[in-house]
């Protein structure tokens, strides 16, 4: 566990959505990961929705487009608010790269319960523990582009 994920055990966390956003490698399903093991043993109804597994699914339909991808980001929203409204902690890790996405996400939820993470990495670090290596693909002209934050 990391020291600064550590929550505290009496704390009382009503339900809400934790996005996390960041480079792709930056460490956010290690992080999500890490804060549903601290969430769940203090009777926490905690539910993970990743980027990369949500697109075997519901998102199997949609490319890398900057439209697909807000289309997406959309998607994984509107059943995160479902999670929410049914009483869940709903923890997000997806790069959601467009800040105006994100910005419509958080006015599905009721103030404050919205809780927006940006993951910072350097660039070489994600590149390093990136198993799907886009970084190399934008070197050889395979991708145009990264998407982040």
């Amino acid at each position: 566990m990391m020291d600064f994920l550590t929550i505290p055990k009496s704390l009382k966390l009503k339900p809400r959505c934790i996005w996390f956003t960041g480079l792709s490698g930056a460490g956010k399903a290690s992080l999500t990961e890490d804060l549903k093991n601290q969430l769940q043993p203090q009777n926490h109804q905690v539910c993970v929705l990743d980027g990369d597994k949500v697109r075997q699914d519901l998102n199997h339909d949609l490319s890398f487009s900057e439209t697909d991808r807000a289309e997406s980001s959309h998607r994984i929203a509107e059943v995160t608010c479902l999670l929410v409204n049914t009483g869940q902690t709903a923890i997000v890790s997806m790069i959601s790269p467009f800040q105006a996405d994100r910005n419509k996400a958080r006015k599905l939820f009721a103030p404050g319960c919205f809780v927006e993470v940006f993951v910072d990495a350097p660039i070489e670090e994600c590149e390093r523990r990136n198993i799907k290596s886009p970084y190399a693909k934008v070197r050889r002209g395979e991708l145009k582009k990264i998407y982040g934050n």
